[in-house]
């Protein structure tokens, strides 16, 4: 690879994360027969990143608020915003 090639490279990729890039790199240089152009390298970073999201959990979600309670705070800040007194 030539220097200029290397830095097209460099200029392209630099941003991308170092260890999912890793696993790209390697999954590109075993599939395909040449040395993988920038696009295709893109391409495999953006097949890991989409595999490891899918394997995380979903967010666990906060249990429901009482409604009572929620009242209890909008009624609050009603009062608070509430215009009628001076500053």
């Amino acid at each position: 690879m030539t220097r200029e090639r290397a830095a097209v490279y460099w200029d392209q990729l630099h941003l991308l994360e170092d260890e999912p890039f890793l696993h790209a790199v390697k999954s590109a240089v075993s599939l395909e027969e040449y040395f993988p152009t920038v696009a295709r390298l893109r391409s495999h970073y953006r097949d890991v990143i989409v595999r490891r999201r899918q394997a995380q959990p979903p967010p666990v979600l906060p249990p429901p608020v009482n409604p009572d309670v929620a009242q209890h705070y909008i009624d609050k800040m009603k009062e608070l915003l509430r215009c009628d007194r001076p500053l």
